[in-house]
């Protein structure tokens, strides 16, 4: 189901959700990202499933992949520049890590040359899944977590307070067998930002953000997965 996204509650599989694909990439953009590539690119594809729409699979003559992020400054403005900025600063924050991140081949975050933001990454293969969850998938995104706010990060270097996307004031869900563990969640979110040390999400402590996370992906509009406890 190719740019198709299915949401999937209790089991039942409701209306589909339908994920655009970028429409094409303008030659100058293309012509920015040829220069930092060392084969020849020998197609150019929009890549759907995702909320922006901003990012081309670039395929190269040895059969190799790269992933090209291009912001149109006419659709996206200065929101756009912010996105490709924070992606590139992550990249190069999480560069040498365990983590599983793409690896930063060139940006051009003020668009001067490519005529709208953009960045230029290695390719992370992977694939969209719309089973339902099971406790060692939750178990691994939260491994993945405290990795993540463990990366150490240079004062000078960092990222920008994360900004939640979700409800003003988040509430138990109806459909809930466990209303105590998101009162708890949605608690610690409330609570605000705890004394911690400087990590990779520089002013969000892990917990926190975590639940933040949590309350996030299972009340945004479009999902894939509902979550289910």
């Amino acid at each position: 189901m190719d740019g198709v996204a299915v949401d999937v509650v209790g089991g039942c599989t409701l209306a589909p959700v339908i994920a655009g694909v970028p429409a094409g990439l303008p030659d100058r953009v293309r012509a920015w990202a040829e220069t930092f590539v060392p084969q020849a690119v020998v197609d150019v594809t929009g890549l759907g499933g995702g909320i922006t729409n901003t990012k081309w699979l670039v395929r190269l003559d040895d059969g190799g992949a790269l992933v090209l992020r291009w912001s149109d400054p006419a659709v996206w403005g200065k929101t756009g520049s912010e996105h490709v900025r924070r992606e590139a600063l992550a990249c190069v924050l999480l560069a040498g890590s365990s983590l599983p991140v793409p690896r930063l081949l060139a940006s051009d975050s003020d668009g001067a040359t490519a005529g709208g933001s953009a960045n230029l990454m290695t390719w992370r293969p992977g694939h969209v899944r719309l089973d339902r969850l099971e406790p060692a998938t939750f178990t691994a995104l939260a491994r993945l977590a405290v990795a993540v706010h463990r990366q150490p990060v240079p004062a000078k270097g960092q990222p920008p307070t994360f900004s939640f996307r979700g409800p003003a004031e988040p509430t138990v869900p109806t459909w809930t067998r466990r209303p105590a563990l998101w009162r708890k969640a949605i608690d610690l979110r409330s609570a605000g930002i705890p004394p911690t040390y400087r990590a990779f999400l520089g002013d969000e402590a892990g917990a926190q953000s975590f639940a933040t996370q949590i309350l996030a992906s299972s009340t945004q509009e479009g999902r894939t997965v509902r979550l289910r406890d």
